[in-house]
C-alpha cells in the first residue's frame, strides 16, 4: 500500500486480522505461498516477504506479525520479492537494474 503497510486479512471472515509496519513508503510487493502444496509448509512456518520503495525487503511472521529479518543492498525501490518453496533463498529485482538472491536463516 501507499502507507507502506502490509494488511494481513481472514479470507474466512472478511477483517483485517494484523498489520504489519515497518516500510518506509509504498509496498509494491508481496511473496506468500499460492501453490495449494505448499500452503502447509506456509501454514507452519508463516514466511513472507514484502518489497518496497524504501529499497528494503522485508521478511514477516504472518501469524505474529512480527519483524523476521530487513534485506538491505538496493539502492532504489524494490519492485519484486519471491521466497522459494523452502523459505530458506529470497529473490529481489530492483530499480536499481539488480536482482538479488539471499540465503535465509
Amino acid at each position: 500500500s501507499a502507507s507502506g503497510l502490509v494488511k494481513v486479512w481472514s479470507l474466512e471472515i472478511g477483517v483485517c486480522e494484523r498489520t504489519l509496519a515497518g516500510h518506509d513508503g509504498c509496498v509494491c510487493s508481496l511473496a506468500c505461498p499460492s501453490r495449494a502444496d505448499i500452503l502447509e509448509s506456509f501454514e507452519t512456518s508463516g514466511l513472507a516477504a514484502s518489497g518496497g520503495w524504501d529499497g528494503t525487503a522485508r521478511l514477516w511472521d504472518i501469524h505474529s506479525g512480527a519483524s523476521r529479518g530487513v534485506l538491505l543492498g538496493h539502492e532504489d525501490r524494490v519492485r519484486c520479492v519471491d521466497l522459494s518453496a523452502d523459505g530458506r533463498t529470497a529473490a529481489t529485482a530492483s530499480d536499481d537494474r539488480t536482482a538479488k538472491l539471499w540465503r535465509l536463516q
